[in-house]
């Protein structure tokens, strides 16, 4: 297969969910390999809720959903392919790091920003982020 035109010259990651993969740039697509192509969900200019979608910096992926950031807001996208939109002002440590790392893992999103603190963000929006661990914590 060929990357859509706008991949061209962005960088670009893959993140996995069991047997579903999504490649990540300013905007979300998910691979259908089937048709052997890409499927954009989510990106720029779209409208989610209230917000308008910024360039994208990080995308984690479980068995429950695929969750995305812009810097200004959260994007969950749930089983039925419905996405909803939380404002979220990063941590300081990852607001430094234009592309922090992500991982979903029991209902939570983990950002790890340079230098190496993590940040845990509960998704059920009932509770604030906080900082999971940072450079010099005990093990």
């Amino acid at each position: 297969g060929v990357l859509p035109d706008d991949l061209a010259g962005q960088s670009t990651r893959l993140v996995r969910a069991g047997d579903r993969i999504f490649l990540l740039s300013s905007a979300l697509y998910e691979l259908d390999p089937d048709a052997g192509r890409l499927v954009r969900h989510l990106g720029p200019g779209d409208r989610v809720g209230d917000g308008i979608v910024e360039p994208l910096h990080f995308a984690a992926a479980d068995g429950s959903g695929v969750v995305a950031g812009d810097g200004s807001a959260l994007y969950a996208r749930d089983a039925a392919g419905a996405w909803t939109r939380r404002p979220f002002a990063p941590p300081p440590a990852a607001s430094s790091w234009p592309e922090p790392a992500a991982a979903l893992y029991q209902g939570s999103l983990y950002l790890l920003a340079a230098p190496g603190e993590i940040t845990e963000i509960p998704l059920d929006g009932a509770n604030p982020p906080l900082a999971w661990a940072a450079v010099g914590d005990p093990a």
